[in-house]
């Protein structure tokens, strides 16, 4: 008698779930760390665009905004913001470092991060524009050059 045979054995699906598995476990990992490096390049290009900010806000007002907001604010100093949004999750504080008078900046510095980046390596990205003294981070070392540390 011939036996006709249908469909999969349970042993076939076994198998079959073992490999999906084991491909997810080498995928999941990998797909974490293509994330994490989106978000610095989005930290980073948003710091770039805080130099450009703060260039033109130099130029107009005399003196770097003292941090960021949706509409510019052309005052010198801790009272100054430039307009910018950051990339969605990003956060960027703006510090201004002290100056040879108590109207102008020495320059400024600003810290990204995103809570996506949760290995911890590189969570951070900074720059800063004046003297080394403003720089953010031991491992940001040139004057307009972020770096993620």
């Amino acid at each position: 008698m011939a036996r006709s045979r249908r469909g999969f054995t349970l042993i076939e699906l076994l198998v079959v779930v073992l490999i999906v598995g084991i491909l997810a476990t080498i995928a999941l990992p990998r797909l974490q760390y293509v994330r994490e490096k989106a978000f610095r390049a989005s930290m980073l290009s948003d710091l770039h665009n805080l130099v450009s900010a703060q260039e033109g806000h130099l130029s107009v007002v005399g003196d770097y905004a003292g941090g960021i907001a949706a509409s510019q604010v052309l005052v010198p100093g801790n009272g100054g913001r430039v307009a910018l949004t950051p990339s969605p999750g990003n956060q960027i504080t703006v510090s201004l470092a002290p100056g040879p008078t108590p109207m102008t900046s020495g320059g400024w510095s600003a810290v990204a991060t995103n809570p996506g980046i949760s290995s911890g390596v590189q969570s951070h990205c900074g720059i800063f524009m004046g003297p080394v003294s403003a720089s953010p981070n031991a491992a940001v070392t040139q004057s307009g050059v972020p770096a993620c540390y």
